[in-house]
């Protein structure tokens, strides 16, 4: 389920209804207290409903820039969120745009920069597939009186 990028009724709906978020955040510091107010907001999905779900399984780096300014913020998420934040970032590249005005996905387009892109996508479904797939934890088990 994608979902709109404000903390919405919306949002807070598909919150109740899923049970893991992958948070896509651009390297900025506007994005980055984004991140940590959509993280506020799962708690309280979590209390507020009695449920241990949403859990966040990921960060996913989108738009990514060769700046210094998107190299820091890279950095402050890394330190922040340590491996929940994926390797690989999304590059911004104008096919990402041509492929969504062509109604395409990026992977039928055929150019450098899409090309450079669903390299970086298909690495990051990789991983996330990865987290996916991890067997759930045993519920420890209670002793029998």
């Amino acid at each position: 389920m994608d979902g709109p990028p404000s903390l919405g009724r919306v949002l807070l709906a598909g919150l109740v209804a899923v049970t893991h978020v992958v948070i896509v955040t651009e390297p900025a510091g506007h994005a980055f207290q984004g991140v940590g107010r959509l993280e506020e907001t799962m708690t309280e999905v979590r209390d507020g409903f009695e449920q241990s779900t949403p859990q966040l399984l990921a960060l996913l780096i989108n738009r990514g820039k060769r700046t210094a300014e998107a190299a820091f913020r890279e950095q402050e998420l890394r330190e922040s969120y340590g491996p929940l934040v994926l390797e690989g970032i999304v590059p911004e590249r104008t096919a990402v745009a041509d492929a969504a005005s062509a109604g395409l996905p990026i992977h039928a387009m055929k150019s450098p920069g899409a090309s450079a892109v669903t390299v970086v996508l298909d690495a990051l479904w990789a991983q996330l597939d990865a987290r996916l797939r991890k067997p759930a934890p045993t519920p420890a088990a209670t002793p029998c009186s």
